[in-house]
């Protein structure tokens, strides 16, 4: 079970009942059983800019980032749960992302939280082996979203 946690508001686009289909679909296209928690935010360009020169060293925006929580205070998720780490998406990145690959703004946003939620699981698209196995995980949890 992954639960995500808002930590921001949710954007229009995106119901309730997405994030339901994604702690759904993640733990079961990762074959986990565990119970984790990871906190969802959803920021500016300019808030994102900020993280990603601040956290990797970039000076420009980008769609989404996922922090692992620091070994040192890692904090617990309710009820027990292990904590995952943070997934934060900009929305408007994603919205022109979205455009130029023709989709939908919520196909997008739903395919950056799987892609953070991996990466938290320990997935990483370095290599062209892991890129396809990692993509391809990405898929397989949109699709069972956006075709139910």
């Amino acid at each position: 079970m992954i639960v995500l946690e808002l930590a921001t508001k949710l954007p229009a686009i995106l119901g309730p009942a997405d994030i339901r289909k994604l702690e759904r679909e993640l733990p079961r296209v990762l074959r986990s059983r565990s119970k984790k928690v990871a906190s969802l935010s959803f920021v500016t360009e300019s808030a994102m800019r900020k993280l990603n020169r601040v956290y990797r060293q970039c000076d420009k925006p980008t769609d989404v980032l996922s922090f692992e929580p620091d070994p040192s205070s890692r904090k617990a998720g309710e009820e027990g749960k292990s904590y995952l780490g943070d997934i934060v998406v900009c929305v408007p990145y994603a919205k022109r992302e979205a455009a130029r690959r023709g989709m939908t703004l919520r196909e997008e946003l739903l395919r950056l939280i799987a892609h953070g939620a991996l990466h938290l699981s320990g997935y990483d698209h370095a290599t062209a082996k892991q890129e396809e196995k990692m993509f391809g995980l990405q898929e397989r949890v949109v699709d069972a979203i956006i075709s139910v």
